[in-house]
């Protein structure tokens, strides 16, 4: 990247200042992010088991295709709408995170009137 001024207030003075900077190392540097973001989004879109995203607080900042499908696969089962079920397992997250680093979330059947 290059950048120059004329410097002086007349024209016939002629002098310019020129200053550069090689931005070759950082532009690869931003293709090589952007490539990795672009594998990382594939990858957690289209891995077969459901994902969360979530942040420390555990608000959800993405899920992944399989997430949405198993939403819709039990909400139903579950006697919940998909929203409901979708709160209840963030909800669930909220309670156990940062006591263990794994585990397992039981989601049980609820009784509509």
């Amino acid at each position: 990247m290059v950048r120059a001024s004329r410097i002086g207030e007349k024209l016939k003075e002629r002098e310019i200042v020129a200053t550069y900077i090689d931005i070759t190392e950082r532009k690869r540097l931003e293709n090589a992010l952007r490539d990795s973001e672009k594998n990382f989004r594939n990858i957690f879109n289209f891995v077969p088991e459901s994902l969360l995203a979530v942040n420390d607080k555990i608000e959800v900042l993405n899920y992944n295709k399989a997430f949405e499908k198993l939403i819709r696969k039990y909400g139903p089962e579950l006697n919940m709408s998909e929203k409901e079920l979708r709160k209840k397992i963030i909800s669930e997250l909220r309670k156990r995170f940062g006591k263990t680093n794994h585990g397992l979330i039981e989601i049980r059947k609820t009784d509509k009137k």
